[in-house]
């Protein structure tokens, strides 16, 4: 839901959690088709700290899965913590 409650949805990602305004309006402005494990994995890595930068709520980094024809790779990525 966006800050006015409407639905605000978008077939390519999905955000959920505490800074979930923050999340979708990052994916939003990142993320591009057809971009590559690295690059996806990038934007991905970039949104997760941005978000939790701005949400003392919302944690210390994150797990990030990448999905694709070849299988899955799973990195950890560490924010500050203060």
């Amino acid at each position: 839901m966006d800050l006015l409650g409407a639905l605000a949805c978008d077939p390519n990602f999905v955000t959920l959690g505490t800074s979930t305004e923050m999340l979708l309006g990052a994916c939003e402005t990142f993320y591009r088709e057809n971009m590559n494990e690295a690059q996806l994995f990038e934007v991905i890595s970039q949104t997760l700290m941005m978000a939790t930068d701005r949400d003392c709520l919302s944690g210390w980094g994150g797990v990030v899965h990448i999905i694709s024809k070849e299988g899955i790779t799973t990195k950890t990525i560490k924010t500050r913590q203060d």
